[in-house]
């Protein structure tokens, strides 16, 4: 069994002292509160989710290949009209 530096029982658990000092020094024993997220700190998070680049490109490739569609449409209805 490895010796312990403070008072400790495995039946019984720290001595009635020891668990004294250590709340005075440590304080309760609990999780701290988390800290809360701002507006821009959750905008971040959300843009660096990687379905978010994807969708861009995505929107990005669509607009520019219905543009370059419109266009051919529009230079053959011209041609057409003249």
């Amino acid at each position: 069994m490895i010796p312990s530096p403070v008072d400790l029982s495995a039946d019984r658990g720290l001595s009635e002292t020891e668990a004294a000092r250590r709340l005075a020094q440590e304080g309760l024993n609990e999780l701290p509160a988390p800290r809360r997220k701002g507006i821009l700190r959750l905008a971040a998070e959300i843009i660096r989710e990687p379905m978010i680049p994807l969708l861009l490109a995505a929107s990005s490739l669509y607009f520019i290949l219905g543009e370059l569609r419109e266009r051919f449409r529009r230079r053959e209805w011209e041609s057409r009209r003249t």
